[in-house]
């Protein structure tokens, strides 16, 4: 049973002992170096799919989300009028309002209560007034 890898040796027993011996040189190695770089790397490819998909930002993404919550709030918590039924959308810190309302004094105390919020750029009014 001679062959090229060695005497005695069958190939199924050769390349097993070459994982062994891979393994062996590999545990006085230190993976975690390269484990940190095979996370930093996952994170940008990822963070570059979700910018080229929406074309914004992961960071982008969560400022809108948190305005757009915070004027929903704001709104809601408005003891003057109820303008619960008011759609927020937020793009790149432009915020827009959509939905009916039932008077102008609603329409113009939602973008002023919209236009309070921390880090809104601009308000896009679009509220339509309810005709009675």
């Amino acid at each position: 049973m001679d062959t090229a890898l060695g005497v005695g040796y069958s190939r199924s027993y050769f390349a097993h002992s070459l994982s062994d011996a891979w393994l062996y040189h590999l545990r006085g190695f230190d993976m975690r170096p390269l484990r940190k770089l095979v996370v930093v790397m996952l994170t940008v490819l990822s963070l570059a799919g979700c910018q080229a998909m929406t074309g914004k930002t992961a960071g982008q993404n969560v400022d809108d989300a948190a305005l757009t919550s915070s004027v929903k709030t704001k709104l809601a918590a408005d003891k003057l009028s109820s303008l619960t039924r008011v759609d927020v959308d937020t793009n790149n810190g432009t915020v827009y309002l959509n939905g009916v309302v039932e008077s102008s004094d609603q329409r113009a105390r939602a973008q002023e209560l919209a236009s309070q919020v921390s880090g809104v750029n601009k308000v896009v009014n679009n509220l339509q007034v309810q005709k009675k």
